[in-house]
């Protein structure tokens, strides 16, 4: 996969849209988001998606409940160079809660970075890659410990999960 990213990275933006869908469609991948923003030379533009999580505190026996936000969100100050180039300070944070709990904790993944692009090309800023391995057991009482037929009473579970998050930026002057 290795060498598919660097020949992604150098094809135009249609062609990594079409790569990235097929690699959805055969379960290797999942696009997150695909946010477009315009904005003029040196000025700032925000875009923003999510939701507020709630969260109960109870002091001195009063109950209050407070929002705090959970977000997919892209800021960037783009500044265009004489040569055809663009400067790029950008801002991505992407924040997860899990709603299944009572006053949920907020997970976040951010990056900034400052880069130099130029015009009409796609660049990978960053990968976040996350493994994770489980294993579990379960077995029959007594039956298990029986010798050869106690196999039959027993499962061993694995699973390895690996998670990957690109973010591509595509910058164009318009």
């Amino acid at each position: 996969m290795t060498g598919s990213l660097g020949m992604l990275l150098r094809s135009n933006n249609i062609d990594l849209l079409v790569e990235l869908q097929a690699l959805e469609t055969l379960g290797l991948s999942k696009i997150v988001s695909n946010p477009k923003i315009f904005t003029l030379d040196n000025e700032t533009a925000t875009i923003t998606q999510g939701m507020e999580i709630p969260f109960t505190t109870t002091e001195d026996g009063e109950t209050k409940t407070e929002f705090k936000d959970a977000d997919l969100k892209l800021e960037v100050t783009p500044s265009i160079v004489g040569d055809g180039n663009i400067i790029l300070n950008i801002d991505i944070n992407k924040d997860n809660a899990d709603t299944s709990q009572a006053n949920p904790p907020i997970s976040s993944t951010k990056v900034t970075t400052r880069l130099l692009v130029e015009d009409q090309t796609i660049v990978m800023i960053g990968g976040i890659y996350e493994q994770t391995s489980t294993k579990g057991s379960s077995k029959t009482p007594i039956l298990s410990d029986i010798p050869v037929f106690g196999n039959l009473f027993k499962s061993v579970t694995k699973d390895d999960k690996l998670d990957r998050l690109l973010i591509f930026i595509a910058p164009r002057i318009l």
